[in-house]
């Protein structure tokens, strides 16, 4: 059984089975679907019939097929097939919801609500103490004492008046202004006031000083400033004088120290301004961030990968080198598109394919793939026992892969495969 809400499409899907045992899958059946609603008369289901596969089928409901609540039945008939029944549900959501009133409550009837579907509720008491309530039918709370002593009256209303009468268990002194504390400050980290340097300002500034002015220079500790500092409008300056008791010398850039370092390591460093020279390293160099111009002399053994080179290699590389990014020139006999003189293969009798002699050779090249052609070669010889020769000009050999082919009269074809190098 299925349940569809009440006027909603669905696709109800419903199986066919063959007449002729009423055990197999009965495909290409072109059931017709009738639905009866609630009870009433069969007729066809507005929605189309599709077949699915394995004798699966579906009919895709139409709203007006589930426009009636209650019983939905099928009786569906097939070419070749049994019929097919079965009921399903159609739901009304405004008859299938619950309604509950709350009659009463605690044995107390329940008033009718102000507003249809939320309650009134009125709160009597707290605490088994009637409640007072104000105009709005709000509940009004009255704080009356706080920690055992009375609430003074509040200077605005709904916000409770509190005044300060001791901190740390000192009596707070009655403020010059009232409602704005007076506060004395005795020490700062612990030190008494007494040892401490007094800023120059007055004590008990009025709303009229606003500006302090600290003059020169100010050393040690500052202990403490009696009254409101508005604004300080001169700046503390200070001079140093030494570094680790050397004379700090004159500045370049205004503000910036000027450092000069004398040591490296344990060594002086040379007097060439704005240099450091390091005559040796000792241990391993993390990485160098930056181009370095030239090294000057043998480096003695590089332990560990070489990420790339840059430029040529003039002597030799003892060890493995992980990659190569640019074209590394090596020895070869046969280079690209550099003259070959007197290149010697192997004619053989096409019968016996043992070494033919007394050839005239007939030869032609493909350069990386492209067609045979004779191209330059020229010179070609016998030399003895089925060897001959050719000569190749530079233009043959211009390509990676040159591939030679020799023909004669009553020999195999030969080839010669031939990778040039830089």
């Amino acid at each position: 059984m299925a349940f569809y809400i009440k006027s909603t499409v669905y696709n109800r899907q419903f199986k066919m089975v063959a007449s002729s045992d009423h055990i197999s899958k009965k495909t290409a059946a072109s059931p017709v679907v009738n639905i009866s609603k609630n009870g009433g008369a069969f007729g066809a289901a507005a929605g189309a019939v599709t077949e699915i596969s394995n004798g699966w089928y579906q009919v895709a409901l139409t709203s007006a097929d589930t426009g009636t609540a209650g019983d939905l039945s099928f009786y569906i008939t097939g070419t070749a097939a049994d019929d097919t029944d079965f009921v399903d549900q159609v739901v009304d959501p405004a008859v299938a919801n619950l309604g509950v009133n709350v009659v009463n409550w605690l044995g107390t009837v329940v008033a009718t609500p102000a507003t249809a579907g939320i309650p009134d509720i009125n709160v009597k008491n707290i605490v088994n103490t009637a409640a007072a309530v104000d105009a709005n039918n709000l509940l009004k709370v009255d704080v009356e004492d706080w920690k055992a002593g009375v609430v003074p009256a509040v200077s605005i209303t709904g916000v409770p008046k509190v005044d300060l009468q001791d901190i740390l268990g000192t009596v707070v002194a009655t403020p010059a202004t009232a409602g704005i504390l007076d506060v004395n400050v005795k020490n700062m980290n612990n030190v008494s006031g007494a040892a401490i340097t007094t800023i120059k300002a007055v004590q008990g500034l009025t709303t009229a000083d606003t500006v302090v002015t600290v003059s020169g220079n100010v050393n040690g500790s500052v202990g403490s400033v009696t009254g409101a500092v508005g604004s300080v409008t001169a700046r503390v300056t200070a001079n140093t004088d030494q570094w680790a008791g050397g004379t700090i010398p004159a500045v370049n850039v205004t503000g910036v120290p000027l450092v000069d370092l004398k040591y490296t390591l344990g060594t002086i460093s040379p007097a060439t301004a704005g240099s450091v020279r390091a005559d040796a390293v000792t241990g391993a160099v993390g990485s160098v961030t930056g181009a370095v111009g030239s090294v000057t002399g043998a480096v003695g053994s590089v332990t560990g990968a070489v990420g790339s080179v840059t430029g040529n290699v003039g002597g030799n590389v003892v060890g493995s080198v992980a990659s190569v990014t640019a074209a590394v020139t090596i020895t070869s006999n046969i280079k690209k598109n550099q003259a070959l003189a007197k290149f010697q293969f192997l004619m053989t009798d096409s019968t016996t394919h043992a070494p033919k002699t007394g050839l005239s050779p007939t030869c032609t090249r493909s350069i990386d793939g492209g067609a045979f052609a004779a191209g330059t070669l020229a010179n070609i010889a016998e030399l003895s026992n089925g060897t001959y020769l050719v000569d190749f000009g530079a233009g043959d050999l211009n390509g990676n892969v040159i591939v030679l082919r020799a023909t004669g009269a009553s020999a195999d074809d030969t080839f010669e495969r031939i990778v040039t190098q830089l």
